[in-house]
């Protein structure tokens, strides 16, 4: 089977659009849950912000520069 390098493009940047919303997602869990949960649980909720911004920010950077890790 043939592979097209334009629809590996565009899976690609499905997949990137995709951590930046669920980056994104984990950063608004993670303040709601800080804020509004008891107090074991808002410490979770805590350590999820750094996970939500770096998955988020990773989305950002490879959708803009596609082949950063690629060397």
């Amino acid at each position: 089977m043939l592979k097209c390098k334009a629809v590996d493009r565009g899976i690609t940047m499905i997949i990137h659009i995709a951590m930046i919303v669920a980056g994104l997602a984990v950063l608004v869990a993670g303040f709601w849950g800080t804020f509004n949960t008891k107090s074991p649980w808002n410490a979770v909720a805590a350590l999820s912000l750094p996970i939500g911004l770096v998955a988020a920010l990773m989305g950002v950077l490879l959708l803009c520069v596609p082949n950063f890790f690629k060397g």
